[in-house]
């Protein structure tokens, strides 16, 4: 399974320029840009830096048509090991049904690879992820939320074969400063067999 969907990844990121920006119906251009929530308008960027502990990355979302966005990330264990951790990079594709009012919502389900350095070589793992995220948008107060992901990852080493499992559970809150966007977040990672970990991290967005 060793690298198998990176070639798959890097095509379709390198192809997120190449879609036309034309009118989107879907496009509400009263409504502000959020990180967490999509969509994009057609043909336009939502750049997105993290920092915490123990992940950090970054997040391209591009906006697709219907209130889909297509999505590419790379984490890493940046603050506490460099790039000696466990690195990951995605593709995903996210919804966000219309919306008018107080509750917003966004479903998201992607494949991906997760590397993780060995004293020879680098062991990586085919990942299969689902996430969900519920909102309040409070205007001037900003967006507060809660986000549900799980993810299976698929290992073949040594003549085993099988999947593993995480989850994440976690709160957080962005807003709007100008035209950049703003977020915190806290979160636990659920890991089969090893100790939960308590994690947060700091979210810039640039709209593009």
């Amino acid at each position: 399974m060793r690298w198998h969907a990176a070639p798959l990844l890097l095509g379709l990121a390198l192809a997120l320029p190449a879609v036309a920006q034309e009118p989107d119906l879907f496009e509400d251009a009263e409504e502000p840009r959020h990180m967490i929530l999509g969509p994009a308008p057609l043909g336009r960027l939502m750049i997105t830096a993290d920092a915490g502990w123990l992940r950090s990355g970054i997040r391209a979302d591009i906006g697709l048509s219907g209130g889909f966005d297509l999505s590419v990330r790379a984490d890493a264990f940046l603050l506490g090991d460099l790039l000696s951790g466990q690195d990951s990079l995605s593709l995903s594709v996210r919804y966000t049904p219309p919306y008018h009012g107080l509750f917003r919502f966004a479903a998201e389900a992607g494949v991906g690879e997760v590397f993780i350095p060995q004293l020879f070589g680098v062991d990586s793992l085919f990942a299969v992820r689902g996430e969900m995220v519920g909102a309040l948008w409070l205007e001037d107060l900003g967006l507060p939320y809660l986000r549900a992901s799980a993810r299976a990852l698929g290992f073949d080493k040594a003549g085993h074969s099988g999947w593993g499992r995480d989850a994440e559970l976690g709160v957080g809150w962005e807003h709007s400063v100008k035209k950049i966007v703003v977020g915190v977040e806290g979160f636990l990672w659920f890991r089969a067999a090893l100790p939960n970990l308590a994690q947060w991290r700091i979210r810039v967005g640039i709209p593009l």
